[in-house]
């Protein structure tokens, strides 16, 4: 059996060499390499191009914003969101004062409720929400309420409404 010689261009070389000095750059365990700090959310990182016979496209890479993180509880009062993502209700417990109208919006694919259970002031329940479809509810009683997915039971939330 013969082996096969397949013709490489000096381009290909070139990159091939350009990687292999770069992997074995960044293997090295030499304590002297000075770390290069993160870039900011509002800086661009320049593209880093090869220095090849071959043309490569300049690109401009921006880094995404830092993500705020979500409250587990909240107080409001007029008119509160919750947010219907990951199987959960976000925030999972809200407060909120007589008159206050509640909105639901589920942000997943798949399909929820928002239906309260037993014992509650006052009962509710939405039709079946479908992935940007929003859900109101106005509580105007004081006291606990507890909520699930009728869907996807082990989804809880809790509204509490207090003077």
């Amino acid at each position: 059996m013969h082996a096969r010689v397949y013709p490489v261009s000096g381009a290909i070389l070139t990159l091939i060499l350009i990687a292999a000095l770069s992997i074995a750059g960044c293997t090295s365990s030499s304590s002297s390499q000075t770390p290069i700090p993160a870039a900011s959310p509002s800086q661009t990182i320049p593209p880093m191009v090869a220095s090849t016979s071959v043309p490569v496209a300049a690109t401009t890479m921006v880094m995404p914003a830092p993500v705020t993180p979500v409250a587990t509880a909240s107080s409001f009062s007029g008119t509160a969101s919750v947010a219907i993502q990951n199987y959960s209700f976000i925030p999972a417990s809200i407060t909120v004062t007589p008159g206050t109208t509640v909105t639901w919006t589920n942000l997943d694919p798949v399909y929820h409720t928002v239906t309260s259970v037993e014992p509650s002031p006052v009962s509710f329940n939405s039709p079946v929400l479908h992935q940007g479809d929003t859900f109101q509810f106005t509580f105007n009683q004081t006291g606990d309420y507890t909520y699930i997915c009728n869907i996807h039971p082990f989804m809880r939330g809790t509204v509490t409404v207090a003077m």
